[in-house]
């Protein structure tokens, strides 16, 4: 429950959108904040149901993102700029975007769709 107040917080929070999906391991909305900030803020489903949350940890810029509640969005602040973001889990392959420019005062949000991997744990 809290999460989604956090989601629908976000998004009252920001003026007009604009959904651009780029390609079958990702959606990205982008947003214009009303306070003037930029805010990246993921969330991660499995591949196969776009609607299951999966667990995840990030890389924005090399920097690992290892929020506590893995299964809920991740909000972060950020200065304009350009962005390369990845997740990964156990079991699961990496997947991300390689180049992601903020403007300021964008809010976006990133959806990302986690395959299973097919190779076993060792």
């Amino acid at each position: 429950m809290y999460r989604y107040f956090l989601l629908a917080l976000f998004l009252f929070a920001c003026s007009s959108s604009k959904i651009q999906s780029l390609g079958d391991s990702f959606e990205i909305i982008r947003l214009k904040s009303k306070g003037g900030g930029s805010y990246i803020t993921i969330g991660t489903y499995h591949f196969e149901d776009k609607q299951e949350r999966t667990p995840a940890f990030y890389y924005i810029n090399n920097v690992v993102i290892d929020p506590a509640n893995k299964l809920a969005d991740t909000t972060i602040t950020v200065q304009p700029g350009d962005f390369k973001i990845r997740a990964k889990y156990i079991s699961k392959l990496e997947t991300g975007l390689d180049k992601l420019t903020i403007s300021k005062g964008d809010s976006v949000y990133i959806k990302l769709y986690l395959k299973d991997d097919p190779e076993p744990l060792n």
